[in-house]
């Protein structure tokens, strides 16, 4: 009897989290949401023929890659008949779409185990609490990580179930989205998840190229020089900014410094390429021994997400959504060791406690500016990393 009213006091909590989490963002879907109005603009130029990125430049104005302004035409063509139709629209997509992603990388995560587990459940709402500001900002801005996330997770839990070609499929159309997910290929290909990585690749180049069908190959070649030029032009360095390169780039220079573009400083490259390789050589050592089975593989991935956006070098606060995966790893990993769980925790804090409603706006951009969702990031990393269980591979079948 306990556990059933424990259960259903979970969910009418989750409830209730839900409900108000989706009317208090109604209304940044009506009222902001200046990254879909770029989604927009790049729907748009796809529709007219236009030229994708005219007048942008790095972090301004369209920056992603060309498969994104296909992927916005519906939402374009909506726009043009009712402009409010159009933001709830895009607004109640990213809604089933983090719903979506949370089942997916739970049921993924959770692979093997006997319990059911509910978004109710505290190995599911705790984790997601642990990103709420992050997906607070997501839906402030409109941005598209919970479709990054709903597309991870089933690509994730596609391959834990030995779906290796459609999962690859998803992660390629996540890369042909936002780029950074291309690590996930990497990853698949250093597990020999052959169907998974050819697909993966074949599926994010197919996309890419297939606004070529509206521009015809020259015109299309010049969209693609002019996407390569902005994304290789200097990333911005200001504190929004979380990624590996900036928090490195914001410490070299002095934290009293402008912020706007990168230094320039060599120490920067050099300690950010270190810190890079150093990560990434920790993550092949943690999984060296470990057998590549089904139930091995979501973990793994849900530590190359986090990779994937700690070392992208553009990774705003609202990318932190998909680190939901490991969090959820971690908060169950790190259940019987009191020492990692409040190192989770510190993560936690770090992430959706240090806002600008509990600091004050100009605490809260000092704050930023030491770059505490970069270092979240690492210590979930850590923990995650640190409670890889290591085993002796079987034999290869001949």
């Amino acid at each position: 009897m306990n556990a059933t009213l424990s259960r259903r006091a979970g969910l009418a909590l989750a409830l209730l989290a839900a409900i108000g989490f989706c009317v208090a963002n109604s209304v940044n879907a009506l009222r902001k949401g200046g990254d879909f109005q770029a989604f927009l603009v790049a729907g748009r130029r796809m529709m007219a023929g236009a030229p994708l990125y005219t007048g942008s430049s790095v972090g301004e104005g369209v920056t992603w890659p060309p498969f994104l302004g296909l992927f916005f035409v519906p939402f374009a063509a909506l726009d043009a008949s009712s402009a409010v139709a159009a933001r709830l629209a895009w607004y109640l997509f990213g809604l089933v779409c983090l719903a979506g992603g949370v089942r997916f990388w739970a049921r993924s995560c959770s692979q093997g185990r006997a319990e059911r587990l509910e978004v109710s459940s505290a190995a599911v709402f705790l984790p997601l609490l642990c990103v709420f500001f992050p997906l607070q900002t997501n839906f402030e801005h409109q941005n598209l990580n919970p479709l990054l996330l709903l597309l991870l997770g089933a690509a994730t839990l596609a391959i834990a179930r030995r779906r290796a070609a459609l999962g690859g499929v998803l992660v390629g159309t996540a890369t042909a989205l936002k780029a950074f997910p291309a690590l996930l290929i990497v990853y698949l290909v250093h597990r020999r998840i052959w169907a998974a990585a050819a697909a993966a690749a074949g599926t994010a180049a197919t996309l890419t190229l297939l606004p070529i069908l509206r521009y015809g190959r020259e015109a299309y070649v010049r969209q693609l020089e002019m996407w390569w030029q902005i994304s290789n032009g200097g990333w911005p360095t200001r504190g929004n900014n979380q990624s590996l390169f900036a928090a490195v780039d914001r410490l070299v220079t002095g934290f009293a410094e402008p912020h706007d573009m990168p230094s320039g400083d060599p120490v920067t490259a050099v300690v950010a390429a270190a810190l890079a390789l150093a990560l990434l050589a920790t993550f092949v050592v943690a999984t060296w021994g470990a057998r590549s089975r089904p139930d091995d593989v979501p973990r793994e991935l849900a530590m190359i997400t986090l990779l994937a956006v700690l070392l992208s070098p553009i990774a705003w606060e609202h990318y932190w959504v998909l680190l939901f995966p490991a969090f959820f790893v971690a908060y169950a990993e790190t259940a019987p060791r009191p020492r990692l769980r409040a190192v989770l925790w510190t993560a936690a804090v770090l992430t959706s406690v240090l806002t600008p409603m509990t600091l004050g706006r100009r605490v809260f951009d000092e704050v930023r500016e030491r770059s505490p969702m970069t270092a979240a990031a690492l210590m979930v990393f850590g923990v995650t990393a640190g409670t890889t269980k290591r085993t002796t591979p079987s034999p290869r079948p001949d």
